[in-house]
């Protein structure tokens, strides 16, 4: 193209500034028509940075909790998969380490799109990760069907697995069948659960898909602050994601509540060890040990969540739309 600098000798600002130069006769880079994109990127994590939200502060401390958990997960079975004394390494261990890792990037990436404001592409994320939970629960159910998983590398192959052993909560269904095995006769608590995950999974759809209210609440977003005029569109952290967060904690105590994975148990399951856990290893305390407190704090939100409204991930949201009424 003549006039313009070679890519490969210039810097693409000066590329951009020429293409500018030759089409709209701008002279300088900074004069061009539109936003500067990093001006406004820096502008929304100040803002963001700022933002004191009580509620989703302490949802965040919870969720780091948990997070840290699924780090120390995937750390001892990565190490396991490192050191394991002769090759190949068992499908299940194999399978175990691939998705405990890439449930943590989730988790991260869930996080950072939280505190940047963009609760919708948060909850976007957040419907993979459960997919992703979702599979590691099946086969850690089902140790079987992990050559299976691993064969399936293709979009047919991983979709015919899917819809097999996933789809439609089929993998729910067999976990909570066994946690029900161990209740009792009573079943309300497990479909008071099943009910309250679907109504959830429904909001994830609804972010996923082109929505009406998807596309207001990434523009306008509630519980976000509204002190000064700032587009929801440019990243606006709000009370809207405790929400968010929540549902990704209790969807992780599916796998935590199945305590005999990674380490074994002799006794009512009866299940034979992964790992074998060492004392001695802080990661493996952390995932031993580390159950009890993130039910501990689940207990915690569950008893004072009425006299503690921070907690309630709810209550803001719905203060939000009834202020908002009529606009």
């Amino acid at each position: 193209m003549s006039g313009l600098p070679h890519i490969a000798l210039a810097p693409m600002r000066d590329v951009v500034a020429a293409l500018w130069k030759k089409g709209s006769r701008v002279e300088k880079y900074e004069d061009r028509p539109g936003v500067l994109i990093e001006a406004v990127v820096q502008e929304a994590d100040r803002r963001n940075q700022a933002d004191n939200i009580p509620g989703l502060d302490a949802w965040l401390l919870i969720y780091d909790e948990f997070a840290s958990w699924c780090v120390s997960l995937a750390s001892i079975t990565a190490y396991k998969m490192r050191t394991y004394p002769t090759k190949p390494v068992p499908a299940p261990l194999k399978a175990y380490c691939l998705i405990s890792g890439a449930l943590c990037t989730h988790l991260f990436a869930v996080r950072k799109l939280v505190l940047s404001g963009f609760d919708v592409p948060a909850k976007q994320v957040l419907r993979s990760f459960v997919e992703h939970l979702d599979v590691l629960n099946l086969l850690v159910l089902r140790p079987e069907l992990a050559e299976e998983f691993q064969r399936a590398e293709t979009p047919e192959a991983s979709n015919e697995f899917w819809n097999r052993y996933v789809r439609r909560g089929k993998v729910r269904k067999d976990l909570y069948g066994e946690i029900a095995s161990a209740l009792g006769d009573d079943q309300s608590a497990i479909e008071e659960w099943r009910s309250w995950r679907r109504e959830e999974d429904t909001i994830l759809s609804m972010a996923a898909h082109p929505t009406s209210i998807g596309c207001f609440m990434s523009i306008c977003v509630p519980g976000a602050d509204e002190s000064e005029a700032w587009l929801g569109l440019f990243g606006a952290k709000g009370d809207v994601s405790t929400r968010t967060l929540r549902y990704a904690i209790y969807a992780l105590t599916d796998l935590l509540v199945m305590h005999y994975f990674p380490f074994g148990e002799q006794g009512h399951f009866d299940r034979p060890a992964v790992i074998e856990f060492d004392p001695n290893d802080e990661f493996h305390r952390h995932v031993k040990d580390g159950r009890k407190v993130l039910f501990g704090l689940l207990h915690y939100v569950s008893s004072y969540a009425n006299t503690h409204p921070e907690l309630s991930a709810e209550r803001s949201i719905d203060h939000w739309f009834a202020d908002h009424e009529g606009e």
